[in-house]
């Protein structure tokens, strides 16, 4: 076939721009190898909840930022900001915004460049990184060619209301210092006594020659907001910064900048570590091009147009990049406990399991599988630390979204080979679908409470005795009925493996409480009240359409209580009627359940469709937030023909491929996962799939077996077939 390097198609500018933060990607064009602890990316906005620092319409550029914001509707924690300029020093964020030539903006997975306007000439600038690194390279150039005036830069520390520290080291050429911001903290618990980003800015100068200057600070100070310092060398305050004026000769600035949440010196060490005095920028970039053609030349597809071909290798991108680590050089910072712990294996933090674990996570068990293990483990860890598995975890558990997927997580690692601590992770989900919340029934809990913050199932009370959450007392009431059926059902597969068949009984028996909600007059699922009488509401992002068929664990059983003709009919209106919302998670396996109901061919036709309306290779081609890779998993299984509606199991659903064939090397499996598709770009329908030369008849596929390399062959066609039509 085709060997089609994915590596060359990633457009990092897809899922840049949107009017709403509710509907476009929300992804800034950041430079970082897979599960990078630190992601440096352009700045053109303040980020905070409900925006990120890059948006491709802004005209004008604040700088290069060091960033752990991991979605747009969460917040950064620990970030530092570098700043390019001449002329007169302008720290203030609102003063020192340089307009960039759009026409030179160049994003490339390994690296970013842009040109910026500034008095007299411009400023070349590129940016590239590692795990914990950011290189930062500024040419200063004049209109006529030559210098510029007074080049410098600004290294941003806090902003309003948060007390930082800079320090300048001229000797060294370094400027270093540690931001306590974390502006999750309102959600999470109180902002931990030691808790701090630190980092340490390296600089480089060079003249019109190529030559090093050995002194590259002509001038240095602080600044609090927009107020200089000039001389001081050190400072603790609040909206701090520190900057440095090269001197005059100065033609070319290397920054790098190492970034820790131990100290000072693991930020050095982290530098010297990963980017070491000497290295070439452009070796730097060539190692962080080197670290993903590891993971997307594991890809290869054909039969793709080059839009295509950049939608799936983008989608591939943002799907390998959380969760992200959190361990330094055998240690890393535990917020639960604010404390160093030592760690002889890799940690991860930024969880969106509310998210994630409907497709990410089973993408990542295809390839990322040996990182499987150590992200199962962070998981357990965070029990160990809070007594609680997280549920929105960025760094510390934020109480965001309902239901307790991590018991999600858990369960289908287990069912798909992924080595995980069976017996404590079966003590963690017991202590999410056993132990309410302090004052589950005399308080009203909402979503996102401040306190506690590891609540784990609110309205667990009402639910173990009624069946149900009561909406009279938990807000969201019928999200959560039926999320916890869902993580009963994950929780039971661990009592089973762990040799626990009583509780794996009863939790089987709950996990069928999603039936407590079928209101059969009106045809949908309803919220109800302590007293069992039916209320309006009570869905998390939704309405009653996608939460009716929100029963990944039992379509089956929904089918058949619905009834095989409602079941349909309500499919159809789901989509004739526009109550499908791909830009949100719920409606994610939505279009897969027609396969369920006999028509596949349905199916084929609402995936194919959404994929080629909701992703495209544009700025604004992510219909809604990525969310930490969940939009873009879905895109790469749809890709391949199937999907993961259950995902605390072993089956796969087939829709159907979009590309004639799709090859995967699957580490550690004996041979690729091939699917081959002929015709798929204009042909829509399964006609039939052969397993490994066996003809399969349903729409259903295993993990098994697939998961040591596979031959997927479908016949494809213009109309309809009778292929999957028989119910199962």
């Amino acid at each position: 076939m085709k060997r089609s390097r994915l590596v060359d198609a990633v457009d990092p500018l897809i899922g840049t721009t949107g009017d709403d933060p509710c509907e476009y990607g929300g992804m800034v064009p950041s430079t970082a190898p897979p599960f990078a602890m630190t992601r440096w990316t352009p700045m053109t906005r303040e980020n905070r909840i409900s925006a990120v620092p890059y948006h491709h319409d802004d005209q004008t550029f604040l700088g290069f930022i060091g960033s752990h914001q991991p979605a747009i509707w969460m917040g950064d924690w620990g970030f530092a900001v570098v700043a390019p300029g001449v002329g007169e020093v302008r720290p203030d964020v609102r003063d020192r915004a340089l307009v960039h030539d759009r026409a030179t903006e160049r994003a490339r997975l390994d690296s970013y460049s842009v040109d910026l306007l500034a008095e007299g000439g411009r400023v070349r600038t590129r940016l590239t990184g590692t795990c914990r690194v950011g290189v930062i390279e500024l040419v200063f150039e004049g209109t006529d060619g030559g210098l510029l005036a007074d080049p410098h830069v600004v290294v941003q520390a806090t902003r309003a209301g948060h007390i930082g520290r800079v320090r300048i080291d001229p000797e060294r050429g370094e400027i270093s210092g540690c931001n306590p911001e974390r502006q999750d903290a309102h959600l999470g618990p109180p902002r931990a006594a030691g808790f701090a980003g630190y980092f340490v800015a390296r600089c480089e100068a060079t003249d019109d020659d190529g030559r090093p200057i050995a002194a590259p600070f002509d001038s240095s100070g602080t600044a609090v907001g927009p107020v200089l310092h000039d001389g001081e060398l050190e400072r603790t305050d609040d909206n701090l910064s520190a900057w440095v004026r090269f001197p005059s000769a100065t033609r070319r600035v290397v920054i790098r900048v190492g970034v820790s949440l131990i100290s000072e010196d693991q930020a050095r060490h982290n530098l010297d570590a990963e980017v070491p005095d000497g290295r070439e920028f452009d070796d730097v970039v060539t190692g962080l091009r080197d670290a993903w053609a590891q993971r997307l030349d594991r890809v290869r597809v054909d039969g793709a147009t080059p839009e295509e071909e950049s939608t799936l290798a983008t989608a591939l991108f943002h799907s390998l990049q959380y969760p992200a680590r959190l361990d330094e050089n055998g240690q890393y910072y535990d917020g639960y406990t604010d404390s160093v712990v030592g760690t002889e294996r890799a940690v991860y933090t930024a969880f969106s399991l509310w998210d994630t674990f409907r497709a990410q996570n089973a993408l990542l068990i295809l390839l990322a599988p040996d990182e499987l293990p150590d992200m199962m483990a962070s998981l357990l860890k965070t029990y160990r630390a809070s007594g609680r598995l997280p549920i929105w975890e960025n760094l510390v558990e934020t109480n965001i979204m309902v239901g307790t997927h991590a018991d999600s997580l858990l369960a289908e690692a287990f069912l798909k080979g992924v080595p995980i601590d069976l017996d404590l992770a079966y003590e963690a989900a017991l202590v999410n679908a056993l132990t309410p919340p302090e004052n589950d029934t005399t308080r009203w809990w909402g979503d996102r409470e401040h306190d506690p913050f590891d609540a784990g199932r609110p309205g667990l009370t009402r639910y173990l005795e009624n069946g149900w959450v009561a909406a009279d007392e938990t807000a969201e009431a019928g999200s959560r009925t039926l999320d916890y059926a869902y993580d009963d059902h994950a929780v039971a597969i661990l009592a089973r493996a762990a040799d626990d068949p009583d509780q794996a009984t009863t939790l089987e028996r709950r996990a069928q409480s999603y039936r407590n909600l079928w209101n059969s007059d009106r045809g949908f699922m309803q919220s109800r009240n302590s007293d069992g009488s039916w209320a309006d509401g009570g869905w998390t992002e939704g309405t009653q359409w996608p939460y009716t068929f929100q029963v990944l664990h039992d379509i089956r059983g929904l089918r058949d209580l619905m009834g095989l003709d409602l079941f349909c009919n309500r499919l159809d209106e789901h989509f004739a009627g526009g109550w499908n919302r791909h830009d949100n998670e719920p409606s994610h396996h939505i279009p897969y359940l027609f396969s369920y109901a006999g028509k596949p061919h349905l199916a084929a036709e609402h995936t194919r469709r959404i994929a080629r309306e909701a992703y495209r290779a544009v700025p604004s081609g992510l219909s809604g937030n990525d969310d930490l890779g969940q939009m873009s998993a879905w895109y790469v299984f749809t890709a391949l023909g199937f999907y993961p509606v259950n995902p605390a199991s072993t089956e796969y659903v087939i829709g159907a491929p979009l590309f004639d064939t799709v090859e995967i090397d699957i580490p550690g499996a004996s041979r690729p996962l091939t699917i081959h598709a002929p015709g798929a770009p204009t042909l829509p329908y399964v006609e039939g799939v052969r397993l490994d030369g066996v003809e399969t008849t349903q729409p259903f596929i295993e993990h098994a077996a697939i998961a040591d390399g596979a031959t997927i062959d479908f016949t494809m066609s213009a109309e309809p077939s009778d292929w999957g039509t028989k119910l199962h």
